[in-house]
């Protein structure tokens, strides 16, 4: 049986490999669009379905906090916030658990993501996409996001996460 204090160091261990994986995960080049999967959202969303809403927005929060940190000081908070309301709806998979259907569960994930990504790219780049290219990045990044989640619940989970 494994003691509270180790349970503790192998939660904070996985947030530190967590955070050292979103730093070096490599960039995709797809012409000049660049995209970098958000292992950290990955991270949140497992939080959300296992734990519930609150746990996973106080995680959001301080993973989005310092993600601001290392990726663009000029909007400090965007990441917080988009990752906390991100978090706010997938906590909602594990609320409606025995409600929702499979299918439903993976659209609102897919939603969530779709929205973390909207308020994200939106506040980061109003002025340099107009409404397509953003339309489209938001997708591609969104869609992205959701196929490594099937991949990790298929490969970790054994699709346990939504069932």
């Amino acid at each position: 049986m494994i003691s509270v204090d180790a349970k503790y160091l192998v939660r904070l261990g996985t947030v530190f490999l967590v955070i050292i994986s979103q730093i070096y995960f490599p960039i995709i080049h797809v012409g000049a669009i660049q995209i970098q999967p958000d292992i950290v959202l990955l991270y949140i969303t497992v939080l959300a379905i296992l734990y519930g809403r609150l746990l996973s927005i106080i995680m959001g929060f301080f993973l989005g906090l310092i993600q601001d940190f290392s990726t663009q000081v000029e909007l400090l908070g965007i990441l917080s916030l988009s990752k906390s309301i991100a978090a706010y709806i997938i906590g909602s998979i594990y609320n409606y658990k025995t409600i929702w259907s499979q299918k439903t569960q993976y659209i609102v994930l897919l939603g969530a993501y779709f929205i973390h990504f909207f308020i994200y790219f939106y506040l980061f780049s109003r002025s340099i996409f107009d409404w397509y290219y953003l339309f489209i990045f938001i997708l591609i990044h969104s869609v992205i996001v959701f196929l490594f989640f099937i991949l990790f619940n298929n490969l970790i989970y054994k699709n346990k996460l939504l069932q």
